[in-house]
């Protein structure tokens, strides 16, 4: 499997690329070769690296959570009918990022509330966007979701915000530190080669 980024025009001074695509490419090309668990991981991560992205300090500053449900609530929420809210899909972040689980637990009763699902997307069936609960269960929501369909709706949103703030001096000044690709490496650490860093 080939893996390599494709180069975009934009390109900083120092030619390392000034937007998220290389982080957007690799979740789409894992949705692609079928690793749908680490693109549905690296997705759920994508609200809080732009929150950080979009802040005065470039990152969230202990108020990851606020800033976290902000970012979904203007930039995820408007384009979207879904049945969980921003709160669940933090939740979600947590839950999966931190315990690779789909259980999510309220923060204050430390009960689980809820389970995300999806059918598995090579099965030839597609469900999307639905919820359910069961009567006198404690664990009693539940919520389907498409991967494919979830990561690209969330990747779009991304590109949407990306292009409103692009020319922001917090994401300028911030992007700076994202994790990113140097094509001739970052010296003098090293030189001549592609590094991650």
């Amino acid at each position: 499997m080939d893996f390599e980024i494709d180069m975009i025009d934009s390109l900083h001074d120092e030619g390392v690329i000034v937007n998220m695509d290389h982080i957007l490419n690799e979740i789409e090309k894992a949705l692609d070769v079928g690793l749908y668990i680490v693109a549905l991981q690296a997705t759920l991560t994508l609200p809080g690296i732009c929150a950080a992205l979009g802040s005065k300090k470039g990152n969230t500053d202990g108020r990851d959570e606020s800033m976290y449900k902000s970012w979904y609530m203007q930039n995820v929420k408007p384009y979207v009918n879904w049945h969980f809210t921003a709160e669940d899909c933090y939740r979600y972040r947590c839950s999966l990022v931190h315990q690779a689980s789909a259980h999510l637990r309220d923060v204050k009763t430390k009960r689980e509330y809820a389970r995300f699902m999806s059918v598995y997307p090579c099965s030839g069936i597609k469900i999307d966007n639905c919820s359910f609960k069961c009567i006198g269960q404690e664990k009693s929501d539940g919520y389907v979701v498409d991967i494919p369909t979830f990561c690209m709706t969330i990747i779009k949103c991304v590109r949407l915000w990306e292009n409103k703030v692009k020319d922001t001096p917090n994401f300028k000044r911030n992007y700076k530190a994202l994790l990113n690709i140097h094509p001739d490496g970052i010296p003098p650490f090293i030189t001549g080669v592609k590094v991650i860093g």
